[in-house]
C-alpha cells in the first residue's frame, strides 16, 4: 500500500458485490463495471454464508460501505437439493461426520428467490460485522434471460431497477 501512494480506505473500492460464478451473473457485465471499481466476491449461489469471514477482512482494508447480493434465475445450485449434496458428501467421504454444519454452509438453494431473503436476513443476524453495513445491506434479483436487475426487500416485495 505504501507505493500506491494512496490509503485503500479512503479512496479503495467500497461498495462490495458478492454474487454466483455462473458467467450469466457477472456484475461486470450486468451492471457495467470498470476494473477496480467495487470489491466483488463470487461462489456457488453467490450465498453469504460462504463469504462472510472474507467480508470482514475486506472491511478491515477497505472499510467497506455497502454489501450487495445478487441472486440469479435458472441458477444451476437450485437443480441440486440439500439431501442430494448431503449424500454425495456421504458417498465421496464415509468417515466425514459434521453434517450439521455442513448442511448450515452448503451453496444450495432449492428456491432461487427465497435464498436471497434467506441471505439478507442472515446478513441482519450476523454478529460480527458492523451493524451499519448489514443494516444498509441491499438484496437483488437478476433474470438472466431477460437482464432485469429487481430488488427484493426482506418482506418479500420488489422494484425494478
Amino acid at each position: 500500500m505504501t507505493r500506491m501512494k494512496n490509503n485503500p480506505k479512503a479512496y479503495g473500492p467500497h461498495v462490495l458485490i458478492v454474487s454466483c460464478f455462473d458467467s450469466r451473473a457477472d456484475p461486470f457485465d450486468f451492471l457495467k463495471l470498470m476494473p477496480r471499481e467495487c470489491l466483488v466476491l463470487r461462489n456457488v449461489a453467490g450465498r453469504f454464508s460462504t463469504v462472510a469471514e472474507q467480508i470482514a477482512a475486506l472491511d478491515t482494508l477497505f472499510h467497506v460501505s455497502q454489501i450487495v447480493l445478487v441472486h440469479h434465475s435458472n441458477c444451476g445450485a437450485s437443480h441440486v437439493t440439500t439431501q442430494q449434496g448431503l449424500e454425495s458428501v456421504r458417498e465421496k467421504r464415509p468417515d466425514f461426520t459434521e453434517f450439521k454444519e455442513l448442511e448450515a454452509r452448503l451453496p444450495i438453494k432449492e428456491d432461487n428467490y427465497e435464498s436471497v431473503i434467506e441471505d439478507l436476513q442472515m446478513v441482519k443476524r450476523n454478529g460480527y460485522l458492523r451493524k451499519d453495513l448489514t443494516d444498509g445491506a441491499a438484496v437483488f434479483w437478476l433474470d438472466v434471460e431477460t437482464g432485469l436487475l429487481t430488488r427484493v426487500y426482506a418482506d418479500g416485495s420488489t422494484s425494478r431497477m
